[in-house]
Formats: C-alpha cells, structure tokens, sequence
C-alpha cells in the first residue's frame, strides 16, 4: 500500500486520496505539487490474527503476504487444533483460554490491526483497555456462534471497527457495514492432490447431521455412499484432502439446530478446487470452483478493508 504525508503538517494520505483531495493538504492547505511538500512512505501493514477457524486465518496470512506484503501472525492454543490445520503462520499456544488472551493482548500491542475470529468475548476484553480504544480491529465471523443472534450479541460486536462474514447467510441481521468475506481454502495443500483418479460413482460425505438428506441425494444421483464420522476417525487436513480428491462426488450437506445451513462448506470449496464434483445443501450441483473464492480475488477484497481501516 502506497502511503504519502505533508511534510508541512505530516497528515497521512493513501494514494487514492490525493486525486480526491485536488492534491491539496485537507488540514493544512498545501498544494503538494507547487510547494513539494509531499513525502512517500513505505508503509508494510502489520495484522495480528487470533484464532483460527477452519484454517482460515492462517490461509489469509500466507496469500495477504504472497499478494499484498502485509506482514501477519496467527495466534492459536494447541488444543484447539487436532486436524492439523495450522501452516508456517500459525503460532500454537499450549495454555488456557484466560493466559492466551492475554499472551494476544501483549502482542497486539506491536500491531496495526487486530483481525479476530469468531472469538468475540476478546474483541470487548480488548477494546476496553485504554492501549486499544484507538487500535483497528476487526470481528471475523465464521458461522454458528452469530447465525441468527444478532441483536443479542450487539453487546460485543458493537466494540469492532468492521465486521465481515464468511458466508452470505450470515448478512441477515447483522449491522450496517458489515461485509461478506468469501473463504479461501488451502490452495497449496489442495494443488498436491488435485490429479489423483476420481472412483466413478462414488460420493463422500462428512458427517454433519444431515446423513438422511444426504443419502437421499446420492441415492438420485445413483451414486455409492460413503460418510466419514471425523470425531470417531480423525484424520489431519493433508490425509484427510488426499482421500476427498479420489471421490467423484462430495456431498455438502451440514444440518445445525435441526435445520439445513445454505452454505457452502470448505470441505465443499475443497472438493471443486481439486476436481470433485459437489452436491449442494439444496441438491443443485456444482462442477467448478468459484472464482470469487480464488485467493487472489479475497486478498484484494481483504486488502481493500486493511487500507481502509489504515
């Protein structure tokens, strides 16, 4: 990001705002052409993130570098990450909740802005320390913890200064501003396995309670049925993608509260990046990857939030 000053009273301008501006200072009124007065500054953003839903996170901290230079960490507890979803930008904590909010809290001290996830009892913890009444923070929603209780969380959120959601779903209901996010899923991971040999008929499912729909959706399809219970067979994220990339079909379906979430998964975003065809919550189904889901297309939508928060 191409950030700029009046060496005259040292207001900070981006780069798109010296055109708004008719190249003249709005606190001071110099006219930076004529007198000079306006200094470049290499600016790297800095963002902290905590937690790390789905990988997420981390994902976002390794392509907003690839793409962007913006300097990330992840800060995560261990015990919170039995599918070994963490990459090279992920710093694991082996401690309780209460030490790794404040381990975050003394961290964020060195950072531009706070990008937390899900996790928002530490969004309030933070935002009423004096340190961070003037820090940047954003609350990342991922889903269930925000689906449908809006109002009654207005007593956290209201502390962010964006908010984005991870699926369009989660709009509904939620304050002015708020921006839908699209995932972006483990690209490099998924690129190892995308060649493998698809098993002709075959479909995959994870159990999310919503077998019933989903064998039903198989069974139209005239597919074989396979459902992976990942609590009684845990797998790690690399063997889980390699035995997902040899099924023709992945069926995502996931059922919470006792209702069918219209939502596409990772697991199904997975799926398309490495050639699995999906069946969707609705039964429609799919045969590419969205490109709105791209890593390229997130981080410039992600990039564009960061520098307007700068």
């Amino acid at each position: 990001m191409k950030m700029y000053k009046c060496s005259n009273c040292g207001y900070k301008l981006k780069e798109g705002d010296i055109e708004e501006h008719d190249s003249i200072c709005p606190k001071c009124g110099t006219d930076f052409w004529m007198a000079n007065k306006l200094i470049k500054i290499n600016k790297i953003i800095k963002v902290l993130h905590i937690w790390n839903c789905a990988g997420v996170a981390g994902y976002l901290a390794y392509f907003m570098k690839k793409y962007h230079d913006v300097n990330s960490v992840v800060m995560m507890r261990t015990i919170q990450d039995p599918y070994k979803l963490s990459t090279e930008f992920v710093k694991n904590l082996d401690c309780n909740f209460k030490e790794f909010v404040a381990r975050c809290w003394l961290k964020g001290l060195r950072y531009d802005i706070i990008h937390i996830h899900s996790e928002d009892k530490m969004l309030k913890i933070f935002k009423r320390t004096l340190p961070y009444k003037k820090k940047k923070i954003i609350m990342h929603y991922h889903g269930l913890n925000i689906r449908n209780v809006w109002d009654e969380k207005k007593d956290r959120w209201k502390y962010a200064d964006k908010i984005i959601v991870a699926t369009p779903d989660l709009l509904e209901g939620s304050p002015e501003g708020t921006e839908y996010l699209p995932n972006v899923i483990n690209e490099r991971l998924c690129n190892l396995y995308k060649s493998n040999k698809k098993y002709s008929g075959s479909s995959f499912h994870v159990y999310q309670e919503a077998n019933v729909t989903a064998l039903e959706y198989a069974n139209k399809h005239n597919l074989r049925f396979n459902v992976h219970h990942p609590n009684r067979y845990p797998l790690n994220h690399s063997e889980f993608l390699k035995q997902l990339s040899m099924y023709e079909y992945y069926i995502d379906v996931k059922r919470r509260e006792g209702n069918i979430l219209e939502a596409m998964s990772l697991t199904g975003l997975e799926a398309l990046f490495m050639g699995v065809k999906v069946i969707r919550w609705d039964g429609k189904r799919l045969d590419s990857f969205p490109l709105e889901h791209s890593s390229v297309s997130v981080c410039e939508l992600l990039n564009r939030i960061y520098e307007d928060l700068m």
